[in-house]
């Protein structure tokens, strides 16, 4: 006890020393795979092919692994796009996308003048919705705000006014006084949803214009990338790293989403593990894999757990990181709640150590991809930092203001958590 005790603090002590190096690495990969050159990403220009070729790259040449442990998983998606044209202007003023504007992934395209209908449902709304009656005409967009709705609704509006079959309008104008937040969407709907940002003061506007381009593209070959570091003593017997290298991609021609905290900074921060580990291999071998179409809804995981390129049963742990770039506020852990055997180890680590301010369990959740691991009976967490930015799913999530408060911490912690097997 008291040998291994000795070997993870010479491992600490040993850690320092890289720190600076592992840091201004994970600086360079971040402002690598959030900048313009990578389309945010997503799935125009090929910009997931460039991203994961990137990562492949990277795992030949600078954590030098042979080409025959590095793969490229093809993946089929299904994603709905915006590669074109993105022209909104409101009462004469152009607006300016990802900024003032934002269209929801599922929106099918427009293009046109359009008069519009102002509606506030919170005033409308009965126990019975059938008593709520609205006609609009073909060339009007049914418009609301974000905050003008029954909580009851909230989560389901989507699907309720398709039931009205939007009273008739031709779309729909959505103000939103708080924040832009863009998704992905494997489906498109019979119509286009457009928010645009505004003032709580801000009436609605009278007239709009529109060009909005989208292209759905059915069976795209997308791709994981899977890498792995033969054990020194149990080769057979797996420890995993993953995260999904995946964002938003383009709202049109020249916005892109960079996806910076989300997930550049979790992609670096394997990346930089994949290298001292294969210049240090541990005791059981351990497996990289970057996964696409996560945003989209964890397609690149979902496809692996059920074509798995090792067995399932032989992976002792996974750690899956998401969201790595900030730590002012410590660390969450999904699945910490539940697996409290793991969850204890790491945070007796983190606290032996001194190193990130607070590790906090959270219950299961589906909500990255550690989730069809953790169903198929592969012991996992789901690990995100805490605090800093606020920058999410936007065009805000910038390398240049992503904080990395506490990386070399969190990097030090992973690596202590895995060597502790």
């Amino acid at each position: 006890m008291r040998c291994h005790t000795l070997i993870l603090f010479l491992l600490v002590c040993a850690l320092q020393v890289q720190a600076q190096q592992v840091l201004s690495e994970a600086q360079h990969i971040i402002d690598t795979l959030s900048s313009s050159a990578m389309f945010g990403r997503g799935y125009v220009n090929n910009g997931d092919r460039k991203a994961a070729t990137y990562i492949y790259n990277y795992l030949t040449l600078e954590s030098t692994l042979s080409s025959q442990n590095v793969i490229l998983q093809k993946v089929p998606i299904s994603i709905n796009t915006f590669p074109s044209a993105m022209e909104l202007r409101v009462d004469d003023k152009n607006m300016v996308p990802g900024k003032d504007f934002i269209v929801e992934a599922f929106s099918k395209g427009i293009k046109g003048t359009y008069d519009v209908k102002y509606v506030n449902f919170k005033k409308l709304w009965k126990k019975d919705s059938l008593h709520i009656q609205i006609k609009c005409k073909k060339y009007e967009l049914l418009c609301f705000r974000h905050n003008k709705w029954p909580k009851s609704l909230e989560k389901k509006k989507v699907e309720w006014l398709m039931q009205q079959n939007l009273f008739g309008a031709a779309g729909v104008l959505e103000l939103n006084e708080k924040k832009l937040t863009m998704d992905a969407s494997q489906e498109v709907l019979s119509f286009a949803w457009i928010q645009l940002l505004v003032d709580s003061t801000y009436k609605a506007p009278k007239k709009v214009k529109l060009n909005i381009e989208q292209e759905y593209i059915s069976n795209y070959e997308s791709q994981n990338v899977f890498a792995v570091i033969k054990g020194m003593e149990v080769p057979d017997s797996f420890l995993v790293f993953t995260a999904h290298y995946d964002h938003l991609g383009m709202l049109g021609k020249n916005t892109y989403f960079p996806g910076a905290n989300d997930n550049a900074s979790g992609v670096s921060l394997l990346l930089n593990l994949s290298k001292e580990i294969s210049k240090n291999p541990l005791k059981y071998s351990v497996a990289f894999i970057f996964f696409t179409g996560e945003e989209a809804g964890l397609v690149g995981s979902h496809y692996f757990v059920e074509h798995p390129l090792i067995p399932l049963n032989h992976i002792k742990f996974l750690v899956n990181v998401d969201l790595a770039g900030t730590g002012d506020d410590g660390i969450k852990v999904v699945n910490g709640a539940i697996d409290t055997l793991h969850f204890q180890k790491l945070k007796a680590l983190n606290e032996k150590y001194g190193l990130m301010k607070t590790v906090q369990p959270r219950g299961k959740a589906a909500n990255s991809d550690h989730y069809f691991f953790t169903q198929a009976g592969v012991p996992s967490f789901f690990i995100y930092t805490l605090g800093g930015i606020n920058a999410y799913h936007d065009i805000y999530d910038r390398a240049a203001t992503l904080p990395l408060t506490d990386y070399e911490d969190y990097y030090k912690l992973l690596l202590l958590f895995m060597k502790s097997f």
